[in-house]
């Protein structure tokens, strides 16, 4: 059947993980219709001022709002909001977050064009009841892996000192990236930093005081 109907079967422990992740989200009466009333997986592409093609997937696009899912170990079991902003500044979710809602521009752009490809589940005119660029919002949901089945949301308002932070840093990111296109082509990319001569203070205290030790 699943060869038929080109199916992908999970597996055991990722469906249970599913289960358990929809059932901790939609118990949060905060949160239960965060992934109702979209479409899931949005994927839209681009080429950026620069010349760069670009892509992004969004998990699920609402009228006023994108809804992204987030995994939180939290292994070392600290408060959920702790560790939840830990992990956004860890893995810098809120540079992403800015490349999806730059790329949901691009979307609202080609969706008033009638450039949508593939199979769209929306009635006709959906473009027209969604929020302008300026005016979109962006909401993360964050369930924890271990442990309790706790869940936050959290969301990102328009006009972000956050997510203008992370505007210049991909700015600077792209400006990068064309140097070393200019530079390297398809070729490899390396490193060519020259060599620096390494100083005791440059080392942590605790290598320092053993250098001292030995002088």
């Amino acid at each position: 059947m699943a060869e038929r109907d080109g199916l992908e079967i999970l597996k055991a422990d990722a469906m249970q993980e599913v289960r358990q992740a929809a059932a901790s989200i939609t118990l949060n009466p905060h949160l239960a219709r965060a992934f109702q009333g979209g479409i899931p997986e949005v994927s839209v592409f681009w080429s950026d001022d620069y010349g760069i093609p670009c892509k992004c997937r969004l998990d699920w696009l609402k009228p006023r709002t994108i809804v992204d899912l987030k995994k939180c170990a939290n292994a070392r079991e600290r408060p959920f909001d702790l560790a939840v902003m830990l992990a956004i500044a860890e893995y810098r979710y809120d540079i992403s977050a800015r490349h999806y809602l730059d790329g949901y521009a691009y979307l609202y752009q080609f969706a008033a064009e009638g450039r949508v490809f593939g199979d769209c589940p929306l009635k006709a005119g959906w473009h027209m009841r969604i929020s302008a660029p300026d005016a979109m919002r962006w909401t993360w949901v964050f369930h924890q892996t271990e442990g309790p089945p706790v869940t936050k949301g959290l969301e990102l308002l328009p006009g972000s000192s956050a997510l203008h932070r992370a505007a210049r840093e991909i700015v600077q990111a792209k400006e990068v990236y064309c140097t070393c296109v200019a530079k390297y082509g398809t070729a490899q990319w390396v490193s060519d930093s020259p060599i620096e001569a390494l100083n005791d203070t440059d080392l942590p205290a605790w290598m320092r005081q053993d250098v001292e030790e030995c002088a």
